[in-house]
């Protein structure tokens, strides 16, 4: 008996199988204003949860970034361009290879 509940009892983990990014494909002048951005996991059975705090934040034309070092998510735009923002999980989240993106054009 013992045996059965341990059985019922194992679950397997839901797996990340998508990241919003949003605000989604904005347009800004270079400087007027600080961007938060947020990143938002769906999973498997389909509950969702803040990512946020969790992904590393990147661009993906090149090797410095646009991102606040001390808040998560936060962008000042102060380069003229477009970029992809990502929203990678960490190494230590292994359940998924799931990037989120999205775009921002910042013109002068």
């Amino acid at each position: 008996m013992l045996i059965f509940l341990l059985l019922v009892g194992c679950k397997d983990s839901p797996t990340l199988q998508k990241i919003t990014i949003t605000p989604a494909d904005k347009d800004v002048a270079l400087y007027s204003e600080v961007i938060q951005y947020t990143a938002t996991g769906t999973y498997s059975d389909q509950s969702t949860k803040d990512l946020t705090k969790e992904v590393t934040w990147s661009l993906d034309s090149t090797t410095d970034t646009l991102f606040s070092a001390s808040i998560k998510g936060l962008l000042t735009p102060s380069r003229s361009g477009t970029f992809i923002l990502l929203g990678t999980p960490t190494a230590t989240d292994t359940s998924s290879d799931t990037v989120g993106y999205t775009t921002l054009r910042v013109s002068q």
